[in-house]
């Protein structure tokens, strides 16, 4: 008889039928159910083993007191079915230890699939609590951040109020910005924008690259809300009322600078003049702006990729350039610049009009600068100047303010 295989196979029996290594029969206790088991199906396989044996030497015996008083049996025939019978109780002993090595694997499969059961409800149940408590901690460790940047730009604001005061009454041109800084000064305020330009104006480009101020319509995207219509309307009457008072400008030839999308020369330019050129500095609104004015309006205009402070028109080829809502995002350095090159493509009658917000919220001085940069809210860099601090610019870029316009929250120049 060989050794029995259900030793061997019990031991490798896994608490983990999904073969997941850190559930196998490792820990002490699972260690000492499967020994305890072996231990005494071995017992029962030894007594078992043993008592066929007796029994295979008491037919033995049997046969031999047979074959002595009867003598009708040879030998060989007497071995042959003392074999047969052997055979049988060995067959009997093999279903009878398949049978126990079954059930053995059966109870220890039952009993890992209810471990693992359990193993996994707790599991479940300790990942649940952790997000939990890791949710809660981040949205308390965020609230104990946004307190602090508060408290810093409020400390900020009460250690530059007495620089500010100080300025103004000075008659300097001075402002804050959204983190609390304060600015006694335009060469203050351009040596801060000079050393953050690279960083303020790619943080403008990952803004605008990512839809501006969003809403569901492109005209949304360019101004924040749904008042375009308004907007243009108040544009129209402003350039109308323009061109009867000053009869020699003849409108052939517009510039959009700044274009977006195109709201302006969609809206506005194509109602005055035969062709529309169209600058924008972000890849994605200048091809946007193409499927916006559609093919019928796209032939009366070209397109421009192109940042303002680089751009620069043909000498004396442009009747009109509008500006709106676009010095606001360029330093002051680069806001002169772009002035200064958008003058020399006017022609001899043309004109530049400039559309931006100024300072005229609830609590803002309308002498001072706001300044909004990539830490704060809105990530991003833009300014509303006052009056007095466009003209300080339209002074460096040598234009002359031909008519001013203040309207409730924007402001229009016209320059030359």
């Amino acid at each position: 008889m060989q050794p029995s295989k259900t030793l061997s196979l019990a031991a490798s029996v896994k608490l983990s039928p999904k073969g997941t290594a850190s559930r196998n029969l490792t820990t002490a206790a699972d260690a000492r159910v499967i020994l305890c088991s072996s231990q005494t199906f071995a017992r029962d396989e030894a007594a078992t083993v043993a008592a066929a044996a007796a029994l295979l030497l008491s037919i033995t015996k049997a046969a031999h007191q047979t074959h002595k008083l009867a003598g009708d049996l040879s030998a060989l025939e007497l071995e042959v079915e003392v074999a047969l019978i052997a055979e049988q109780q060995m067959d009997s002993l093999r279903t009878s230890e398949a049978a126990a090595a079954a059930a053995l694997v059966l109870e220890l499969t039952l009993a890992s699939h209810q471990q693992e059961d359990e193993l996994e409800r707790s599991e479940a149940t300790a990942v649940a609590l952790a997000a939990e408590l890791a949710k809660k901690f981040a949205l308390e460790e965020a609230a104990a951040v946004s307190l602090a940047v508060e408290l810093d730009v409020e400390r900020k604001l009460a250690e530059g109020r007495a620089k500010i005061r100080a300025a103004l009454k000075k008659g300097q041109l001075c402002g804050v910005d959204d983190m609390g800084n304060s600015f006694a000064s335009l060469a203050e305020l351009s040596l801060w924008q000079d050393a953050n330009r690279t960083a303020l104006y790619a943080a403008n480009a990952v803004w605008w690259d990512a839809g501006g101020y969003n809403g569901n319509t492109d005209e949304e995207a360019m101004m924040g809300d749904d008042e375009s219509a308004t907007d243009i309307e108040d544009s129209q009457r402003f350039l109308t009322a323009l061109l009867t008072r000053m009869p020699k400008l003849k409108l052939t030839s517009g510039l959009d600078a700044g274009a977006g999308v195109g709201r302006v020369t969609k809206h506005l330019l194509l109602h005055h003049c035969k062709t529309v050129h169209l600058v924008e500095a972000s890849t994605v609104w200048s091809r946007q702006s193409r499927r916006y004015l559609g093919k019928k309006r796209g032939k009366a205009c070209t397109f421009a990729c192109s940042r303002l402070e680089t751009f620069a028109p043909k000498l004396g080829s442009i009747d009109l350039v509008w500006i709106q809502w676009v010095l606001q995002y360029l330093t002051d350095a680069d806001a002169v610049t772009t002035l200064r090159n958008l003058k020399m493509g006017l022609t001899l009658h043309g004109v530049l009009v400039l559309k931006e917000n100024r300072p005229y919220l609830k609590g803002s001085n309308p002498k001072m600068f706001q300044c909004d940069t990539p830490a704060g809210e809105n990530a991003r860099f833009d300014i509303t100047r006052s009056d007095a601090h466009h003209r300080e610019l339209f002074n460096r870029a040598e234009l002359e303010v031909f008519e001013t316009e203040q309207g409730e929250e924007t402001n229009f120049w016209v320059l030359r």
